[in-house]
């Protein structure tokens, strides 16, 4: 018995085999490990077959020519223990006596194409079994972390991935008392509209480990419900909060400032004047959409009951609805105070007015705002 030179199928479409077979009715006996099934063309032209993981014997009427080999098929697999066709030659004399195993070599169990079942209930099973045991496990080709893939019998599973040889698992379920489900480092989710569109981000940690949720691209907009499916709290894209129940739903925040804007530098008003002043954007440190403004002023009068008054820019000013902001109690002594004036969204000005006498040494500042 002599051994055949081993050759790999899947490096050439075709080939040649010394069958090492010196003399007429010998044989040689073939096995071929890998995915491909092979044309054999025998000396004497007789042409035979060699299928993929199968071992065959072939008796050699003839042995001048070699044995020419061609690609028949291939098996389309995931991933293969080995690819490589080997034998044995045998003389006529060498045979008497032996017996050849014609059939499959079960070294590749695993086929990477779809499997379906046929019966009346499509499920897999694993009951009675103790725990934890594995009931679903994949691991891609190459990967040496980890399984990409668990399912355990147990309620148990995790995903994870294998990218530029490292290995991370972003979703997971871990029973107990309390189950827990895990999102792994790094891992955010994601969602998209009724409609399918706008994949982005709604939830996750970020890098610095902060939990967030983050409005849709669709509506731009995030809600709580009460347990009955009432709407609650609205927050918008603009960091505005709206909650049922208040005043135009929107709850408001007050900022102080750091450095007050002086609007109003020693100024005089006559009695029965107004002058219109802006009081957001630009250099005022007070943002476009502020809805009201926090102000601090002062002034002097020769006239008692004088007062200085700040009203909504555009708005109609009484005594009834726009209280006086300051009133001189005594001629020629500095009166001063505080107020929250409501302001016009739609340019950022208010309105200040002087009665029942002429105002000098006005100081106005803005010391915060509502937004």
């Amino acid at each position: 018995m002599k051994m055949i030179e081993s050759f790999d199928p899947s490096s050439a479409p075709s080939g040649t085999i010394d069958h090492k077979v010196s003399n007429p009715c010998g044989g040689i006996y073939l096995f071929n490990e890998s995915n491909v099934w092979l044309q054999l063309r025998l000396p004497g032209g007789h042409q035979v077959g060699l299928p993929a993981w199968w071992s065959r014997f072939y008796r050699l009427s003839e042995v001048l020519e070699s044995i020419q080999w061609s690609e028949l098929a291939t098996i389309s697999t995931v991933s293969a223990p080995l690819s490589q066709v080997y034998g044995e030659a045998y003389e006529s004399s060498e045979l008497k006596g032996r017996n050849f195993y014609d059939g499959p070599i079960p070294r590749n169990p695993y086929i990477g194409n779809q499997v379906s079942s046929n019966v009346s209930t499509n499920q897999v099973i694993n009951d009675g079994n103790l725990a934890p045991m594995a009931v679903a496990e994949a691991t891609q080709n190459g990967n040496t972390g980890g399984s990409n893939l668990y399912v355990g019998n147990d309620g148990s599973f995790y995903f994870a991935q294998w990218i530029s040889s490292v290995y991370k698992k972003y979703f997971s379920g871990v029973p107990g008392a309390s189950p827990v489900i895990v999102l792994g480092a790094n891992t955010i989710l994601q969602g998209l509209d009724n409609g399918g569109a706008n994949q982005c981000n709604i939830f996750g940690v970020d890098a610095a480990g902060n939990t967030f949720i983050q409005n849709h691209l669709s509506n731009k907009q995030t809600m709580v419900y009460s347990s009955g499916g009432a709407l609650l709290v609205t927050i918008d894209d603009s960091g505005n909060i709206f909650a049922s129940g208040n005043n135009s739903n929107k709850l408001s925040n007050i900022t102080f400032m750091p450095t007050p804007y002086l609007f109003n530098n020693n100024g005089s008003l006559s009695s029965g004047a107004a002058v219109d002043q802006t009081v957001t954007g630009g250099s005022t440190g007070v943002p476009s959409g502020a809805i009201a403004v926090i102000i601090q002023a002062f002034f002097t009068s020769t006239s008692v009951g004088a007062f200085l008054q700040f009203s909504k820019q555009g708005s109609a000013v009484t005594n009834t609805s726009d209280a006086p902001f300051i009133i001189t109690q005594v001629a020629s002594h500095i009166a001063g105070g505080m107020a929250i004036v409501p302001v016009n969204t739609t340019n950022g000005k208010i309105t200040a007015s002087a009665h029942q006498g002429n105002l000098t040494g006005i100081n106005s500042s803005v010391y915060g705002y509502i937004i």
